[in-house]
């Protein structure tokens, strides 16, 4: 069951007139219409309480990017990103230590959106294998 914080925090989200919603860092996105019966359109619900979530993750992807783009390492490669997920190519004997370089890109983004108290060792899951859907190893 939901406690007192996360119900105020969803009405004040929820029940705002407001066509667009802010991620931690700022970043805007806009809220699609729902209809109600009498023809007047509102603000979608669903996307003034999900918007904030899925900004900031996108703020905290963002980051990440641009922490490994500031220490990269040689023979890896960015192949791609699906939601909160980063796919990456390295050399296989170096796969231990890119993903615990990973690890900590993206642990440090969380604590720098989010502060220390959302960031830490299990704030971030990181795997690797011979391919996407075969790692065999977290760190």
């Amino acid at each position: 069951m939901p406690g007192p914080t996360f119900y105020n925090w969803q009405r004040r989200y929820g029940t705002r007139e407001e066509w667009e919603t802010r991620s931690v860092l700022g970043w805007r996105q806009v809220v699609s219409p729902s209809w109600k019966r009498d023809g007047t359109q509102v603000p979608k619900y669903t996307e003034r309480l999900n918007g904030p979530i899925q900004s900031t993750a996108g703020d905290i992807l963002y980051l990440t990017l641009e922490k490994m783009a500031q220490d990269p390492r040689s023979g890896t490669h960015l192949l791609l990103s699906v939601h909160d997920e980063l796919v990456l190519e390295c050399p296989e004997d170096e796969a231990r230590d890119v993903a615990l370089w990973l690890k900590e890109k993206m642990r440090s983004s969380i604590e720098d959106v989010l502060g220390r108290d959302l960031g830490g060792e299990k704030s971030v899951e990181v795997s690797y294998g011979p391919s996407w859907g075969e790692t065999t190893e977290e760190v």
